[in-house]
């Protein structure tokens, strides 16, 4: 009697203790997602909860579950874009263009970058685009190397360095090519390089020429500052007189 007893008490706690535990154990439903009117459902735990895109629950049991996408995320107002577009004034462009002194607008410079945008888009200049090639090439390639050695003469193994602040024992230089120009050792790798850009007809020789101009060009103008610390009249005086990076022919500056 005793042990039928002692099983019924055991049997009646394992009963409370399931009980417990039931709503922990209850099966899981796969999250099964819908967009109707911007609303995603999700059944999980055996409950289903109604979640707005933005973030907002939509019941009010539990706040332990959000999901919130960027409001970026949502579509661009195609008829705002559409009454922009509706609103441009084309006639007032030929308004534009009709309007001040002919001569006086800049004409050139207007010929110039619609001109290079089209020999661009074709890939050369007509008729006269292969000579360019073979003239301008070689000489920029040759007289820039021309310019690099002249360059390295004139300074002199005193001033030489490839640092920015000047040596001791170096001296202010104003003579011989630095008489044309401050900078005529960076003006001529600079030319060099376009040169060898142009005989080998490359794009990407021609693009890293431009970022050697302006890191050169960067590199002259702390330079000069030191320069200007050595020599603090002379330098100052000679850089109102000479040009940075223009030789004669070669438009770096």
């Amino acid at each position: 009697m005793k042990s039928i007893l002692s099983f019924l008490l055991v049997l009646c706690r394992t009963k409370d203790v399931v009980q417990a535990f039931a709503p922990l154990s209850a099966p899981i439903i796969p999250t099964t997602p819908t967009t109707e009117r911007g609303l995603l459902t999700a059944t999980t735990y055996g409950r289903t909860r109604i979640m707005s895109l933005y973030g907002t629950e939509s019941n009010n049991e539990d706040n332990d579950f959000q999901l919130s996408l960027p409001e970026q995320l949502s579509m661009p107002d195609v008829s705002a874009l559409s009454d922009k577009i509706s609103e441009l004034d084309f006639g007032q462009v030929l308004t534009n263009l009709q309007s001040g002194e002919v001569g006086t607008r800049g004409e050139l410079y207007v010929i110039g970058q619609f001109a290079l945008i089209f020999f661009v888009l074709i890939g050369g200049v007509p008729v006269i685009g292969e000579t360019l090639e073979l003239v301008t090439g070689p000489l920029f390639l040759l007289g820039g190397l021309a310019t690099i050695g002249i360059s390295l003469i004139d300074l002199g193994t005193d001033s030489l360095t490839p640092f920015l602040p000047p040596t001791e024992e170096g001296s202010f230089k104003s003579e011989g090519i630095y008489s044309q120009v401050r900078h005529p050792l960076y003006a001529g790798f600079v030319a060099t390089m376009a040169g060898l850009s142009i005989v080998t007809n490359s794009a990407n020789r021609l693009l890293l020429t431009v970022a050697l101009y302006v890191l050169v060009r960067a590199k002259a103008e702390i330079e000069e500052d030191y320069l200007c610390q050595k020599y603090p009249d002379q330098y100052k005086e000679y850089m109102v007189r000479e040009e940075s990076f223009v030789v004669s022919c070669f438009l770096l500056g």
